[in-house]
């Protein structure tokens, strides 16, 4: 997902609240969370229904299955992943509706049979009349990227589409057009650049990016470990400068993590490196763009206030998630280290991570200080910006 099309580690978590319940025996699956208990997070902070427990006239309350019914909603790993098998109970008298759902993101429908949908292009298929499909690059559970070529300016181009699964939701799309708005309208050398919005005539709508050549920083920390601070720092001062260009315009990426760090081959320095894939990222003044009740992200990465759901969501958010990035980046592992969901959430909210000193014994104390200061699990003890982290690091490198 080099250009933001749903893969890598990410994951989308709904119902924190019940996970960290079930984790300390309040609440087993199947069953419901205690009276009075929250049961799900949002990104404004408040309880919200889940978008699976919608209710039509006396309803039934529509769950995802697999191998038994479940009050915790987990998303798998888009990679990797086939796509489930949705079964939604409907009014009584009414036959249950079945219908595939794309890796990673199931979603919801009612009706008595499934609609026609479209399909992603094919390679030699041309859209807009321009850009020319030339083959898959990535794929995950929100869409597809494809090479490309524009015949109107002779360039190679990168082709972004929303999976055809998703291209019926209104929410969804208007996310996916409102990435291409964003991306438009910043301009900063470390941000991936949208050269164009369309959609075409079979309704499809799609992104035209510019077409990076590399792999991301994930990828480089999977094939080699942890990296060099002279290496390393460009990346921290690239990425720092991408968000404090997001941070005013009002944009919070809300999403940073090592698989969305594009390192293109062909240049050197803070050039080399792309912040990718604006998809869920929130726009102060307006609505947010994740499903009520759902947080979409990386846990390991994201903010305690954006996977409690409690208090107001700011620029620090970010910061919080390139400082540990940027741990990840010099340790060559994440600084948290649990696997079972709720006791993740517990590490991060108490900021329980693996002392980098440990790891890297040869870094500059005042850089381990200034990274613990990103990576405080307060937001009034935290890095105020981005900006605050480059100085910072400067000043420690």
């Amino acid at each position: 997902g080099a250009w933001g099309a749903g893969g890598g580690p990410g994951c989308a978590w709904a119902g924190w609240a019940c996970a960290l319940a079930m984790a300390s025996g309040g609440v087993r699956p199947g069953g419901r969370p205690p009276a009075g208990s929250r049961g799900s997070a949002s990104m404004r902070g408040g309880p919200a229904a889940s978008p699976l427990a919608k209710r039509d006239s006396g309803a039934v309350a529509a769950q995802a299955t697999r191998h038994r019914r479940a009050s915790v909603r987990v998303m798998t790993e888009p990679y990797g992943v086939k796509g489930e098998s949705l079964s939604c109970p409907l009014r009584a008298g009414s036959r249950p509706f079945r219908s595939r759902v794309p890796p990673g993101r199931p979603t919801l429908g009612y009706g008595r049979r499934e609609m026609a949908k479209p399909t992603l292009p094919a390679v030699g298929e041309r859209l807009g009349d321009r850009y020319e499909v030339r083959g898959k690059l990535a794929a995950g559970g929100m869409g597809a990227v494809f090479d490309g070529f524009d015949h109107a300016t002779g360039e190679e181009v990168a082709l972004k589409l929303l999976h055809p699964e998703l291209a019926g939701d209104a929410e969804m799309e208007r996310r996916f057009k409102r990435e291409g708005s964003v991306l438009m309208a910043l301009d900063h050398p470390s941000v991936v650049r949208v050269r164009d919005v369309g959609t075409d005539a079979a309704g499809r709508a799609y992104l035209v990016m510019e077409r990076l050549r590399g792999e991301t920083l994930h990828a480089r920390i999977g094939r080699s470990g942890g990296r060099a601070l002279d290496v390393v720092t460009p990346i921290a001062l690239g990425v720092a400068g991408a968000l404090e260009a997001a941070h005013a315009h009002g944009v919070l990426h809300g999403d940073v993590k090592p698989a969305n760090v594009f390192l293109d081959d062909r240049a050197e320095g803070e050039a080399a490196v792309r912040l990718v894939d604006f998809g869920t990222s929130k726009v102060h003044g307006l609505d947010r763009l994740t499903r009520t009740g759902e947080v979409i992200g990386t846990p390991t990465y994201m903010a305690p206030e954006l996977l409690t759901g409690e208090g107001e969501l700011d620029a620090r958010l970010d910061v919080y998630a390139l400082g540990v990035v940027l741990y990840e980046a010099l340790a060559g592992e994440p600084p948290f280290t649990e696997r079972n969901p709720g006791r993740l959430l517990y590490q991060i909210a108490l900021g329980q991570r693996v002392p980098l000193e440990t790891l890297r014994q040869d870094l500059p104390p005042a850089l381990v200080a200034l990274l613990g200061q990103a990576m405080a699990p307060k937001p009034a003890q935290r890095l105020a910006s981005a900006a605050t982290l480059a100085a910072g690091w400067r000043a420690a490198t």
